[in-house]
Parts: structure tokens; C-alpha cells; sequence
């Protein structure tokens, strides 16, 4: 994604901002996508709750597709305008193969990320 874009996918200056950030794209975990988050040491149930932009639809949005982009800007409120712009300049050079791969590598939970095999 980085290299597609020329910039990183998670700008941030503290921990704290890049794991908000990070939320802000994929979405917050809850116990229903990843059970195991509320007994992670560090995990707080007073995080901001962000559905997760879904990949497949980005790049189908920067494919034309406007019943997706209408979609997806309904759902980027203010503080994730750039994100999505960012996305979408990610997934006019992917397309949507390279799409599904990065969805598959960024999903919080173990369990549902990409392995190496």
C-alpha cells in the first residue's frame, strides 16, 4: 500500500494516533470480530467504535462504481476524509486483487489474517 501511494498507510506521530488511525480504516475490534481483544492488557472498551472501510468496495468505488462511492463517503465522517482519499489512490493502483490481498493482511484479528502459506 505504501509503496502504491508513496506514503505510508498510517501517518501518525505517537502510538496512540496510529492505533486510532488504524481503527479509523479497518475498523475498531469488538468481541464479536475478535473475542480475545477484551483481555488484552491494553485494550480499552472506551476506544473510539469506527466501522472499517471495506477494501473490496474501495476499490470498486475507484473502479467508477458510484452506488460505492456514494456509500463510502456517507460513511467517511470528517475525521476519515483523508483516509479515504488516501484508499482510494492506494486502490487505482492495486485494483481490486491487491485490494483483497491488503484486507486479508491488515484484519486485527489473528485468526482472520493472511498467512504465510
Amino acid at each position: 500500500a505504501e509503496a502504491a501511494s508513496g506514503r505510508a498507510l498510517f501517518q501518525s506521530d505517537s502510538e496512540i494516533d496510529h492505533l486510532f488511525r488504524v481503527f479509523r480504516m479497518a475498523g475498531t475490534p469488538t468481541v464479536a470480530s475478535w473475542p480475545e481483544i477484551v483481555s488484552m492488557k491494553n485494550f480499552s472498551p472506551k476506544f473510539p467504535v469506527y466501522s472499517g472501510f471495506k477494501l473490496p468496495q474501495v476499490a470498486r468505488a475507484s473502479c467508477g462504481s458510484r452506488t460505492d462511492w456514494d456509500a463510502l463517503m456517507a460513511q467517511a465522517s470528517p475525521d476519515r476524509d483523508e483516509i479515504l482519499k488516501n484508499l482510494m489512490q492506494v486502490a487505482s493502483v492495486l485494483g481490486p486483487e491487491g485490494m483483497f490481498a491488503l484486507d486479508k493482511l491488515i484484519a486485527a484479528a489473528p485468526s482472520q489474517r493472511a498467512g504465510a502459506d
